[in-house]
């Protein structure tokens, strides 16, 4: 497991250090187990950096082989190195792979075995009974951050709604108070183009949410 810690870490900063503008995004799930064999684990480092041409692609890999040398001298080198990162994982009985476009930027794909837990680990109890069923509006203009925002929520027991246009919250409001399902909890990202979070017509938008908001609050 230390040896997956130390190839994410590799991945991870890579794609920080290529991405000048977007976001980086680690993705983990489960892998159906195949046979007796340990549970897997898969991760995903996806970023929307400078990305790698397919002929790099082919031997990024491989040992002493730099996809870009000009990207390297504009941004430094690949840290713990990609030849080195698949020969940690083949070790560990794992792989690796990458899927990238010029310009667009690149997702490396890392899977390896787990050895299953000795017990199972302490749940976090059952939700928050005041947030039970309440209703939440995210919004944020970056996608990723609302499913992972979205995904939290509902893990917690509340029904959430998503918006991506901060100008779209005053009606949003509106239309479920006046079908009778007004919104408990309002979510909203600080900068957002148009309106933003601090903003007085975010502001009036979350003081006409409903009282059960403000009480929980």
């Amino acid at each position: 497991m230390r040896c997956g810690c130390a190839v994410l870490t590799n991945l991870v900063s890579n794609a920080v250090k290529f991405t000048l503008k977007g976001e980086v995004v680690v993705e983990a799930r489960a892998l159906p187990a195949q046979g007796d064999s340990e549970a897997r684990v898969e991760i995903r480092v996806r970023d929307t950096g400078v990305g790698i041409s397919e002929a790099a692609q082919r031997i990024v890999f491989d040992a002493f082989e730099q996809a870009d040398r000009s990207t390297t001298r504009r941004f430094g080198g690949t840290g713990l190195g990609l030849s080195i990162c698949r020969r940690l994982l083949a070790l560990m009985g794992g792989g690796i792979a990458v899927a990238s476009r010029v310009g667009e930027g690149s997702e490396f794909r890392l899977w390896f075995p787990l050895e299953p837990a000795a017990e199972d680990a302490p749940g976090s109890g059952a939700p928050n009974a005041m947030l039970e069923g309440a209703r939440a509006l995210v919004v944020d203009d970056n996608e990723t951050n609302r499913l992972i925002v979205e995904h939290y929520l509902k893990g917690l027991g509340l029904q959430v709604t998503l918006c991506g246009d901060s100008r779209e919250v005053p009606g949003l409001i509106a239309r479920a108070a006046e079908g009778g399902q007004p919104f408990d909890l309002l979510l909203t990202d600080l900068h957002m183009p148009h309106v933003d979070g601090l903003s007085p017509p975010a502001r009036s938008a979350a003081m006409h949410a409903a009282p059960t908001c403000r009480s929980r609050c």
